[in-house]
């Protein structure tokens, strides 16, 4: 299933659930904002980041809790994900990683080709500008979640909230 029917499903799960993820949604991002933010960002933009933004530009602010199109987590905008990327850039980012991915007990670094394309609180979901794999940062931890794609996180959070739980990600180190 790809990005757009995973989107309308996990909208139409969240809702019979009872959930209000997904409020505040933007209409599409247009074409050249989702250029402007690959060229901002001076990174290849994977596809599955581009169809979510043909599909949603963003969401505005909403309350804390699993409000986000991604549970806790809400769609930033083209012009968060540029802000949010170079506030990582100019205060995460301590020395160049030594690998990529970091071992699961190297803690503390941010990777410049990440994308922060949804958070909540301090929890940014990132994805990697050439893999499409998806990591959660946090600026005082570093790297503390990963899953293989934004279609495999949409996966998870539908399925949770079918089995009537928060549609949010389970806890899990790095992969």
């Amino acid at each position: 299933m790809d990005v757009l029917a995973l989107i309308e499903e996990a909208r139409r799960v969240f809702t019979d659930a009872g959930f209000e993820c997904g409020d505040s949604l933007l209409p599409p991002a247009p074409e050249s904002a989702i250029e402007v933010m690959g060229e901002a960002l001076a990174l290849p933009l994977p596809s599955e980041i581009r169809e979510v933004y043909r599909v949603y530009g963003g969401q505005g602010y909403v309350e804390p809790g699993v409000t986000g199109l991604f549970g806790q987590h809400r769609l930033h905008s083209p012009d968060e994900v540029v802000e949010h990327h170079r506030m990582f850039l100019d205060n995460c980012l301590l020395d160049p990683p030594p690998t990529f991915p970091p071992a699961a007990d190297d803690w503390g670094y941010w990777v410049p080709s990440l994308i922060p394309f949804a958070s909540w609180d301090a929890y940014d979901l990132c994805i990697h500008s050439k893999t499409g794999e998806v990591w959660e940062f946090i600026p005082n931890t570093g790297l503390i979640r990963h899953r293989p794609s934004i279609a495999a996180v949409l996966r998870e959070i539908i399925g949770e909230a079918r089995a009537g739980r928060e549609p949010r990600l389970v806890a899990m180190r790095l992969a």
